[in-house]
């Protein structure tokens, strides 16, 4: 019986190791996880986001005075904490720029939490076009704050617990007057 070289016996498994990894590697990409590729960060724009608000009228997001959006969802496990966070800050004075809380759930769901939270803003929900396009790369993390200047830039993001944070960063950084 002829002796085989050693490298033989690994080159099978290791063929099929590279076989396994290059599926993963063209399959994997469709699942519903962020990637690094397609979230939104500072220097995006986020313009012509359409939602319902909490009075049933169909809204735009567009140019204009710069905006917080802040994204949630009422089955977050974390909102119960940022909520009230959120809460606290939106009665404070440091509370001058456009805020929208967004939501991709049914505007009676996000309107009650809203409302549950003591949230005095207009609420969005852009339950119709959530799972598609601009309203998806919104709402797809949260608790999730968003400041946009009043082009749509996004001068500053982060986690919703940073809220106050971010604000106090934003509202000394250059260009920011006109806040209402």
């Amino acid at each position: 019986m002829e002796k085989r070289p050693q490298w033989t016996w690994i080159s099978g498994p290791l063929a099929g190791l590279a076989i396994l990894q290059l599926l993963v590697l063209v399959l994997g990409g469709t699942g519903d996880a962020p990637s690094e590729s397609n979230r939104i960060t500072v220097g995006d724009t986020i313009l012509n986001l359409e939602a319902v608000d909490q009075t049933g009228r169909e809204v735009a997001l567009d140019a204009g005075p710069p905006t917080v959006l802040l994204v949630f969802r009422s089955d977050c496990p974390h909102m119960g904490t940022v909520g009230d966070i959120w809460r606290d800050w939106l009665r404070s004075e440091h509370a001058t720029f456009r805020t929208i809380a967004i939501s991709d759930e049914p505007i009676s769901v996000a309107w009650a939490h809203a409302l549950s939270k003591e949230w005095q803003i207009d609420v969005w929900s852009v339950e119709a076009t959530g799972t598609e396009g601009m309203a998806r790369e919104v709402t797809r993390r949260t608790p999730w704050v968003f400041f946009l200047g009043p082009d749509g830039t996004v001068l500053a993001e982060g986690h919703g617990a940073r809220l106050p944070a971010l604000a106090l960063s934003q509202a000394s950084a250059p260009g920011v007057r006109g806040y209402p």
